[in-house]
C-alpha cells in the first residue's frame, strides 16, 4: 500500500453491509450512487459467523470484495465487529451453549 488512508475531516456515510444485505449484485451501483452522493465513509458489520465458516475455515471474499469497491470510489470503511453472535458451528459443537431466539421469546 502506498500512503496512508485517513478518516474524512467530516464523515458523512452509512451503515451499508450486514453478510448477505444488500444483496451482492446492487454492491457496485450502490457504492458509485453513495459516493456520487458526497458520501466518504460506511460502516460495515464483520460477523464472526460468515467469516469463519467451519473450524479454521475463514471466507473473506465478500469483505474483500466491500473495501476494494470502498477503494475504488473514495470510500473509508469503518469496520463494526459483531463477535457478540457466535457461529452456528460453534455452538453445535459444544454442549454448554444455547441459542435463544427472539421468536421464541414469551411476551406478558
Amino acid at each position: 500500500m502506498t500512503g496512508s488512508i485517513r478518516m474524512p475531516q467530516f464523515p458523512y456515510g452509512a451503515v451499508y453491509f450486514r453478510k448477505s444485505n444488500p444483496p451482492r449484485e446492487d454492491w457496485e451501483r450502490d457504492y458509485a450512487a453513495a459516493a456520487a452522493d458526497g458520501m466518504n465513509s460506511f460502516r460495515h458489520w464483520f460477523m464472526w459467523g460468515a467469516i469463519e465458516t467451519a473450524p479454521g475455515v475463514y471466507d473473506w471474499s465478500d469483505y474483500d470484495r466491500q473495501l476494494d469497491l470502498a477503494a475504488r470510489n473514495g470510500i473509508v470503511t469503518i469496520v463494526a465487529e459483531m463477535t457478540t453472535f457466535a457461529p452456528l458451528w460453534l455452538v453445535s459443537t459444544n454442549f454448554f451453549m444455547t441459542v435463544i431466539r427472539w421468536s421464541n421469546l414469551k411476551t406478558g
